[in-house]
């Protein structure tokens, strides 16, 4: 026979198992107030990550499109001094507006241009993204001074337009 339990007794049984429930209710109270603060942080953290990357990116953009006008503004002097355009070596370091630029990173080619080229002809180019999941952007130096933001499939044609022209120069 199983022994006769009192009132008593069975209150404070319940009682602890009552206890047991209530620290149960609140342990997953927690764990789903931490899981919500996680949620949260990731959805903050991660847009602001990339919004810096982004924002990062576009002051470089600017940086190699300033870059680039200060070397077209050089090259359009030189022209006019001396009447053609300034070699990749001579241009290799140099001083513009008491700053010192070089052509680091800066696609520079001449041996394509003529001087029957038109003011849009691809003077010289450089990539303004490092960021491989960013679409990558070119600055474009053109004959005439004037620098261009374009992109990989635009700079293309444009040097195909180049090659083309010239080709059929040298071929007359």
């Amino acid at each position: 026979m199983c022994p006769n339990n009192t009132g008593s007794e069975r209150r404070g049984q319940s009682g602890r198992a009552g206890a047991k429930n209530e620290s149960g209710t609140e342990h997953a109270r927690s764990s789903s107030l931490m899981r919500r603060l996680i949620i949260l942080g990731i959805f903050f953290v991660v847009p602001l990550l990339l919004l810096t990357v982004m924002v990062h990116d576009m002051l470089r953009e600017n940086l190699c499109v300033r870059k680039m006008s200060r070397i077209g503004r050089h090259v359009k002097e030189y022209r006019a001094r001396n009447n053609r355009l300034p070699g990749r070596e001579t241009l290799q370091e140099f001083e513009y507006g008491g700053k010192k630029l070089s052509l680091k990173g800066v696609d520079y080619d001449t041996r394509q241009i003529l001087d029957e080229s038109g003011p849009d002809t691809v003077l010289a180019h450089a990539p303004t993204s490092r960021l491989r999941f960013l679409p990558r952007g070119y600055a474009v130096l053109y004959l005439n001074g004037a620098v261009e933001l374009v992109s990989a499939h635009v700079l293309d044609n444009k040097l195909k337009e180049r090659e083309r022209f010239y080709k059929s120069a040298i071929s007359e």
